[in-house]
């Protein structure tokens, strides 16, 4: 149902069922994350993506190699938002350092 919600666009509708998801006791997963994150920024709406991976993480997940490739999918975009970099950064372990 997410899925097709951020597909066609709707995602607000996606955000209130994940939200929704979580307070009936069905905790997302990090596939679900994925979904709505990758969502939200193909529609340059970072923030409230940056808001989703907090929360993924938030939630226990740590940021997998599908999460790192959905932002730089978006990094290489012809259109891109220099915060993508910042956002990216700032899931890289500190131990570890991401440079373009």
């Amino acid at each position: 149902i997410i899925h097709g919600f951020c597909q066609e666009g709707l995602l607000d509708e996606a955000k209130e069922w994940l939200m929704k998801m979580e307070e009936n006791g069905c905790l997302p997963d990090c596939v679900t994350y994925n979904i709505i994150v990758r969502g939200f920024l193909k529609r340059q709406k970072y923030y409230e993506a940056m808001i989703l991976l907090e929360a993924t993480v938030g939630s226990g997940f740590s940021v997998d190699a599908s999460t790192f490739t959905i932002l730089l999918d978006l990094l290489s975009a012809e259109e891109q938002d220099p915060n993508l970099m910042k956002m990216i950064q700032k899931f890289v372990p500190k131990d570890r350092s991401l440079k373009c």
